[in-house]
């Protein structure tokens, strides 16, 4: 981060908040074990030649990832809202103000 000790912490963080989101995510329903059977199979169908099935697998394997990532995300957003009556603080820095 070219000595920028707050881009780093910044980046420090993300990457461990990504990398618990990715654990639960590959422990979610399953999701392992699905995600390899449906890369082998668009594998199988760019080894054969079928490109147009190959497509068709990978699109569908990435709504499927996009569409349980999206229900991780939701799951980690209501372990981590805040108790009921507890007022959400507002954090402001350089004149940009967020609500946390």
């Amino acid at each position: 981060m070219a000595g920028n000790k707050r881009a780093l912490n910044i980046t420090t963080n993300l990457n461990d908040q990504w990398h618990k989101i990715r654990l639960a995510f590959t422990t979610f329903q399953g999701r392992t074990k699905r995600s390899v059977s449906e890369h082998e199979d668009f594998a199988k169908a760019i080894l054969s030649g079928d490109g147009e099935a190959a497509e068709d697998l990978v699109r569908k394997h990435l709504n499927q990832v996009r569409e349980e990532l999206v229900k991780v995300l939701v799951y980690y957003e209501l372990l981590l809202a805040p108790p009921a009556g507890l007022e959400p603080t507002t954090l402001c820095l350089e004149g940009t103000c967020s609500v946390h």
